[in-house]
């Protein structure tokens, strides 16, 4: 019984009061505290009950995340210790939590009802003025947590994501130094989920400690957790006080938001990752977003960088639990996109942005109606339909369609009926025999991948309309002698991508090192399916992709290889491409990589803007002079000139512009069909990009071709000292996203952010 998310320990009943005083005199005002069982006040069942009934409690720990969670569409279990009592045999705390999870459909299966212990309880003083109350916390039952009693429930559950909240507040499952939570962790992966863990440790005065430089002996229990964790976020002071716990004390009195943070992660990424082959994303949150650090299987990091927030709004009525909500948000964008996560390509900057989302709308909510604005947010989604975006949030169509799971189910008995990938062979002309693949993404984008051209993408439609410029030959068989002088433009069918190099791209090439053809030998060169994973609705999986490897290879070299995934979602207009390029040869292999994504009629005509920010040069032939100059309109597509007939062309060398994250965004808009095609990739990976501009009657193209070098060739990349050369057995990542836009108010922002 395959749940998304399992949830585990700190199970806690949040009471908010004005007469809770004492909880000053325990934690200090405004201070938090971790407290004994036997110091707890001693409130009567009945009086407890009698709070709970007026409205005074909140649901703490699990219960500031997974209604979040299960609002989201997922399948969510909670595993907690709750204390045994007269109330259906819980105490007054744990009745209501546990009333509290099941009204929102919350897997409870996983519950151990302790013998002795009560249920966790804070006492939280709702102070009249101005200054914050004190905060006290009992973890009670909590501080009794046994792996062993729920390890069971994980194999019965089989969780795709296991979150345990939080190191630092269990004594039991703290013991041995922390160890044993890792141990547990650990074989938590190896049974197949996906991990995540955060720290709390309760104190007074954080900004105290940190200015002291003192070591906190919670945080120490980290030391052997971080390593095993997939994902680990924890707060601004927080990661201050981790970091002066695990590397040392350090001032930080000149250090600002961003220096502190992205060094911070910088040091606990550096010491606790390791290359195993796995995704990982750590981050530190703050009052306007969330500062993220993320690595890909093959080892490539992005980042740190800032995720700023993009839903700011709203009184702050209640700070407890932002952090627990800001979870729920990344992990169900995480759950809902699992498979590119694990592949490394999931949208790292969305996951985040939801979780912004997330911890936004709970802080704002009334203390009565903590998970109400979700809930509202998640009915909105549902009224508008399942086509429409999460507001600002790119390619989280996903999470609408998780909220909105009941218009489709019992009533589609094949995912084929809404979209998916459709495997075949072509029977006839120049492409008989040669392996294709329909992508159908349900939202009015499908495209053609040819898997023995390199996984390359030829066809591709947007409902009625074409987005690209096919060659006269169209798709045809591979070619992989095709590698001297022109021969290469026997075969070219044109397309949305077409893959240049892998060794080589640009004009023929002849010198000491060898002879090249056009653009290299890669796009002639038959793939190897590793997977075809198809979208599963009774799973609530809606992702969908294709991988294979390509090698380029020869006996004694060069020998490299291009494992490539293209993913697309099933109810999103959008493609992405993740490709690693490895070196598998013994020595030093030139490597260069061009994306020739060719657009043509309807998308491009005269009229097309083409899109993107930075500084053009020609590549200095005379057509290319003639066009791309700041006489000409470049920037438009032409009418079909009588000039461009037959192999006249211009191509102009473009440095784009990338945003503060690193990423370059680029396209075209065709204001009369309302369309926009959008490509993003990261700066550091392709820092080149061509424009290619052939306006031939008949023959009407225009290329967008980001790549690691201009199309000048190995030989020229050689000379001017920009050849890239792949060590033995390393790797070059690259990713990109192509997305169609039809929404006026998404069009204007990408050309804001894009335009010139």
């Amino acid at each position: 019984m395959a749940i998304d998310v399992l949830i585990l320990n700190t199970a806690a009943v949040d009471l908010r009061r004005t007469d809770f005083a004492f909880a000053d005199r325990l934690a200090g005002q405004g201070g938090l505290a971790k407290c004994r069982t036997e110091d707890m006040p001693d409130y009567s069942q009945q009086q407890l009950k009698a709070w709970i009934d007026e409205g005074s409690a909140t649901a703490g720990g699990p219960g500031n995340t997974a209604p979040l969670i299960a609002l989201a569409g997922l399948k969510v279990a909670v595993g907690v210790n709750l204390g045994r009592g007269q109330y259906g045999g819980l105490d007054a705390q744990g009745r209501y939590f546990y009333d509290v999870m099941v009204s929102h459909g919350i897997d409870m299966s996983a519950t151990h009802v302790h013998p002795a212990l009560p249920t966790g309880t804070t006492f939280i003083h709702s102070s009249p003025g101005a200054e914050r109350g004190g905060i006290a916390y009992f973890p009670n039952a909590n501080n009794d947590f046994d792996f062993d009693v729920f390890k069971p429930a994980v194999k019965r559950l089989e969780p795709r994501i296991v979150y345990y909240m939080y190191s630092g507040l269990s004594g039991r499952a703290d013991a041995n130094g922390g160890r044993d939570l890792a141990e547990f962790v650990r074989w938590c992966r190896d049974r197949g989920a996906v991990t995540i863990a955060d720290s709390h440790t309760l104190t007074a005065d954080p900004h105290r400690l940190i200015a002291e430089g003192k070591a906190v002996a919670e945080y120490k229990l980290l030391e052997p957790l971080l390593g095993e964790l997939d994902i680990f976020f924890t707060s601004s002071d927080e990661a201050k006080l981790i970091e002066n716990t695990l590397a040392g004390s350090r001032d930080w009195s000149g250090a600002d938001e961003r220096k502190s943070n992205t060094q911070f992660l910088d040091f606990i990424t550096q010491r606790f990752w390791r290359d195993d082959g796995r995704t990982r994303l750590f981050g530190v949150t703050v009052h306007d977003g969330a500062y993220a650090k993320h690595r890909h299987p093959a080892g490539e990091i992005g980042g740190p960088a800032k995720v700023l927030s993009d839903f700011l709004s709203g009184k702050v009525v209640d700070l407890v639990g932002a952090g627990d909500s800001f979870r729920a948000g990344l992990i169900a964008y995480i759950a809902a996109h699992l498979d590119a996560f694990r592949h490394g390509t999931i949208d790292f900057s969305q996951a985040v942005q939801t979780g912004n989302r997330f911890a936004s709308l709970f802080v704002t909510a009334p203390l009565n109606d903590r998970y109400g604005p979700i809930a509202e947010y998640a009915r909105t989604l549902r009224d508008r339909g399942e086509r429409e975006q999460m507001p600002t949030t790119k390619g989280a169509q996903m999470m609408a369609k998780k909220s909105t799971q009941s218009t489709w189910q019992d009533k589609v008995s094949n995912h084929a009926q809404l979209g998916g990938i459709e495997t075949s062979i072509l029977d006839n002309g120049l492409g008989k025999g040669t392996r294709i693949a329909w992508v159908n993404t349900g939202a009015g984008l499908r495209y053609k991948v040819v898997i023995d051209r390199a996984l390359d993408i030829v066809d591709a439609f947007f409902n009625q309309h074409s987005l690209v410029w096919l060659s006269h030959a169209g798709v045809t068989a591979p070619r992989p002698d095709a590698n001297r002088g022109i021969e290469w433009l026997w075969s070219f069918g044109g397309g949305l991508l077409t893959t240049c190099g892998l060794s080589h791209a640009g004009a023929p090439d002849d010198d000491e090192s060898g002879q090249r053809g056009l653009h290299g030998r890669i796009s002639n060169i038959p793939a190897e399916v590793e997977s075809v994973v198809q979208p599963d609705l009774r799973r609530r999986k809606l992702d969908m992709s294709i991988t294979a490897v390509v090698r380029e290879a020869r006996v004694f070299g060069p020998t490299l290889e291009l494992r490539r995934t293209i993913s697309s979602t099933l109810g999103e207009a959008t493609i992405r491409i993740r490709d690693v390029v490895t070196n598998l040869d013994n020595t030093p292999t030139p490597h260069m990589l061009l994306y020739h994504c060719n657009y043509g009629w309807p998308l491009a005509d005269d009229g097309t803007q083409i899109v993107w920010k930075g500084t053009c040069q020609s590549r200095g032939m005379d057509m290319d002079n003639a066009i791309f100059n700041d006489k000409h309109d470049y920037r438009t597509c032409q009418k079909p000139s009588e000039g461009h007939r037959r192999g006249s062309e211009a191509c102009g060398f473009i440095d784009v512009t990338p945003d503060k994250d690193g990423i370059c965004t680029i396209g075209l808009h065709n204001a009369k069909l309302g369309l926009a095609v959008v490509t993003k990739y990261k700066k550091k990976q392709l820092p080149c990009m061509a424009n290619w501009q052939h306006w031939g009657p008949g023959e009407y193209v225009t290329g967008l071709e980001p790549a690691t070098n201009f199309p000048i060739g190995q030989s020229a990349a050689r000379k001017q000292k920009k050849l890239i050369h792949l060590a033995p057995g390393k790797s070059r990542t690259y990713e990109m996203e192509i997305s169609l836009l039809t929404q006026e108010r998404d069009i204007k922002s990408f050309l804001k952010t894009a335009g010139q």
